[in-house]
């Protein structure tokens, strides 16, 4: 019972920073990136960067696994919500990273099934409600093993706006330019800090706000902490109290 409700409470914490992460990434900017490109760390300070910590004792890879795939949906599910009351007709962009082509898969398998409830639940005054407004995700996915023309397709449908969601492989990601791109997630923390500012910087461009959401496992991801402390604090970011905890990587 205690662990459900410190799961509840953080949940409402990270809901409530995320829909001011929302607004801000839907409004132009004329904030420029400013950090030092002479540093690995350099990170731009336009994109909100929110982490969500699972505790060192935390150590069942599978449970491990269910847990990000229910807080991914929840944050796509509240990305929805505030497009449809936003009014738009096409639903924000999302980029998820994984560190594996197994889990590229099953994610995007997850997300398709997961949209296909959302919108069988919802009643008929809803989605009369929402009709010609982005009402759900279409999700993609592309790693290496797909055949070159079905990356193709993948990469075209997500420019586009076909689909909203694209789950990704770093070295399949390698050459996406997305101009308008609000939230990037890393599904999986990248094994160093140089990838976690890159994937980061897919967003936050042009004069725009942007948002990622990091899942930082501390038993699997600990060794990175010190070095992710430090970009959050030198970009001025919240650092949560679980990883200020952790000292490895000092």
């Amino acid at each position: 019972a205690a662990a459900a409700a410190a799961a509840a409470a953080a949940a409402g914490k990270i809901e409530a920073t995320s829909e001011a992460a929302f607004s801000a990434s839907s409004a132009s900017g004329s904030s420029s990136s400013s950090s030092s490109s002479s540093s690995v760390f350099a990170a731009s300070r336009t994109v909100i960067q929110r982490v969500q910590v699972f505790a060192p004792e935390f150590t069942d890879a599978e449970r491990i696994f269910e847990e990000k795939l229910r807080r991914l949906n929840g944050f796509l599910d509240r990305v929805a919500a505030h497009d449809a009351q936003q009014g738009r007709r096409q639903a924000s962009a999302v980029l998820v990273f994984a560190n594996t082509r197994d889990a590229v898969a099953i994610i995007h398998s997850n997300l398709r099934t997961h949209a296909g409830v959302r919108n069988k639940n919802r009643t008929k005054g809803a989605r009369r409600e929402m009709k010609g407004t982005a009402v759900g995700f279409g999700a993609t996915m592309l790693h290496g093993q797909l055949p070159q023309a079905r990356r193709a397709n993948a990469l075209a449908a997500f420019k586009s706006g076909k689909c909203s969601v694209l789950v990704t492989t770093d070295v399949a990601a390698r050459g996406i330019d997305v101009k308008a791109l609000p939230f990037v997630v890393n599904f999986d923390m990248p094994r160093n800090i140089e990838t976690y500012v890159h994937r980061i910087g897919r967003t936050g461009r042009n004069g725009r706000s942007g948002v990622s959401e990091t899942f930082f496992v501390a038993a699997a991801d600990g060794a990175l902490a010190g070095q992710l402390r430090r970009v959050l604090e030198r970009c001025q970011q919240s650092v949560p109290k679980r990883l200020r905890a952790l000292r490895w990587g000092d």
